[in-house]
């Protein structure tokens, strides 16, 4: 627990973790980041509570949808 970092970074959000509780974290893009982070995006960690140790992240799931569920080339339009 001592590898947690005390926050998560996506896009220009940030999820600030509780320091000793090793948790699930949900970071659900809007339609804008979706379209930003096609067809990738950056997952940033910060340092950890206690600054010796480097943070570490033991698992991450992504969880998507088919463009045409998401309605990705109408979004696409719409930006254009």
């Amino acid at each position: 627990l001592v590898h947690i970092p005390y926050e998560l970074r996506v896009f220009d959000r940030a999820v600030e973790t509780k320091e000793g509780e090793k948790r699930w974290y949900s970071l659900p893009f809007t339609d804008a980041e979706a379209m930003q982070a096609h067809p990738k995006f950056t997952l940033s960690t910060s340092g950890t509570f206690n600054a010796t140790n480097p943070p570490l992240i033991d698992q991450i799931e992504v969880y998507g949808m088919r463009k045409s569920q998401f309605g990705f080339a109408e979004k696409q339009r719409d930006i254009q």
